[in-house]
């Protein structure tokens, strides 16, 4: 069972790793007619982001954090089907609400 420890900040490595981690993820709403899908992010896009979190080695699933109006959004939470069922998604979810109440660039949270 992944934990929360085992969740890290993703290395400009394992960004490379994502596409297909979230093709693959993708796919499991594609069986359930969900079509309109957007093509996986590159891992160059995938860098502009203001957190990515990854867990597994080689990735299994990842978290994409964005900040939008000085708070943080979860604009992306995949995990590879294969992976499924083991806490993965539960982990990261648990590390991107960590990560999101840190500390605040320039102020405070209220």
């Amino acid at each position: 069972m992944t934990t929360l420890s085992s969740v890290r900040h993703a290395s400009l490595q394992e960004l490379a790793e994502l596409p297909a981690v979230e093709a693959a993820a993708d796919g499991s709403f594609r069986a359930r007619g969900v079509l309109d899908l957007p093509l996986p992010a590159t891992a160059e896009e995938r860098a502009a982001a203001w957190r990515v979190l990854v867990a597994g080695a080689p990735v299994v699933g990842f978290a994409v954090l964005e900040r939008v109006d000085d708070d943080v959004h979860l604009e992306q939470l995949s995990v590879h089907p294969d992976a499924g069922r083991r806490g993965i998604g539960a982990a990261l979810l648990a590390a991107s609400v960590e990560e999101a109440r840190g500390p605040v660039p320039g102020g405070s949270r209220c």
